[in-house]
């Protein structure tokens, strides 16, 4: 406290698995919603000495679904929705919730991803997150693409857009909206980069390297200013602003993008292997075959630098020409703080 006081701390809730997210309640101030991969959800006011143990989440498969994100509704705090091991982002409203375990208002999932019969092979959400005004959700899949609905749209409706080009498979990766109307779709990547789409046209737009070690988790825009937050696997946070001047190369984002799709299909291709693996030892190689992949891309990226995409995506490059000249600024990091590793 600046006038030398002790402020005392004092723990207002805990989950019993990992806890990677939070939303407050932008109207009260006081009240902090929590989810935690022991598929619980609590609602805390930090004026009460206990939390309130709003739900328990189920799925077909588990009797607790372990959860990575929540978010409130900015236009209806009495709404939540919430991302966790299985391929559905469930929308909430905490007025009709009446029992520890409660039946979401709406289930949103791909039909891509519904077609999935092996339920193995359905990838997780990782993150979900409202647009500035509670119409649109964004979901970030596991090894998968990003997809945004409509928020509006009726229990079950496919997917409106989505996005690729990144790579959600390390770690648990967020997503967000970036611009004054959300405009804009961010998302770190395993390799290191954070992409910024063009909401409507699905195109990516801008990229730049976020971490050095390897890989961004979290990205948080300003609430009023043009400026994101972002943090990985370093000591640090970054923090970025449109200043630069230069254009964005589309070539080397190119290269990156089908980079990442590579590993991507590497891995669906080892996991598929992986279901004859009766006595577990290509699992236990599995961390190695990563490496492989990675050492062999980085390789090819030194030797097609410069002409990784001139004989196989002249489609691509008429594209990137018209993005050249459409996309004049480039963002930049401009401050970087110290922090304890996440």
């Amino acid at each position: 406290h600046p006038d030398g006081r002790f402020n005392r701390t004092r723990k207002i809730a805990q989950h019993t698995a990992s806890a990677h997210k939070l939303s407050v309640d932008n109207i009260t101030g006081t009240d902090i919603f929590s989810c935690g991969e022991d598929g619980l959800v609590y609602q805390i006011d930090i004026r009460e000495n206990k939390a309130h143990r709003l739900l328990t989440i189920n799925s077909e498969t588990m009797n607790k679904l372990p959860l990575y994100s929540i978010e409130l509704n900015r236009n209806n705090q009495n709404e939540f929705v919430l991302a966790g091991m299985d391929p559905y982002v469930r929308v909430f409203d905490r007025r009709y919730i009446e029992a520890h375990t409660a039946k979401p208002l709406k289930n949103f999932c791909p039909d891509l991803v519904k077609k999935i019969e092996d339920r193995r092979r359905q990838p997780s959400v990782t993150c979900a997150v409202y647009n500035h005004d509670g119409t649109e959700i964004l979901g970030s899949y596991n090894d998968e693409d990003i997809y945004l609905f409509n928020a509006t749209h009726s229990d079950g409706a496919d997917a409106i857009h989505h996005y690729r080009g990144h790579r959600n498979n390390n770690t648990v990766k967020g997503v967000n909206f970036y611009g004054r109307n959300s405009e804009y779709v961010i998302s770190g990547s395993d390799c290191g980069h954070v992409f910024i789409w063009d909401k409507n046209s699905e195109k990516c737009i801008w990229y730049d390297k976020g971490d050095d070690d390897g890989t961004v988790n979290v990205l948080e825009p300003h609430p009023h200013f043009p400026i994101i937050a972002t943090s990985g696997l370093e000591n640090d946070i970054k923090i970025w602003t449109p200043i630069s001047q230069e254009p964005v190369d589309f070539k080397r984002l190119n290269m990156i993008m089908k980079r990442n799709a590579r590993e991507r299909e590497h891995e669906l291709h080892f996991a598929s292997v992986l279901d004859t693996d009766t006595g577990g030892i290509l699992r236990l190689m599995r961390p190695v075959f990563r490496r492989m992949v990675r050492r062999a891309n980085a390789e090819d990226d030194e030797h097609t630098d410069e002409d990784d995409d001139d004989d196989d995506d002249d489609d691509d490059d008429e594209d990137d020409d018209e993005d050249d000249e459409s996309v004049s600024q480039q963002t930049r990091q401009i401050y970087s703080f110290d922090c304890a590793p996440s």
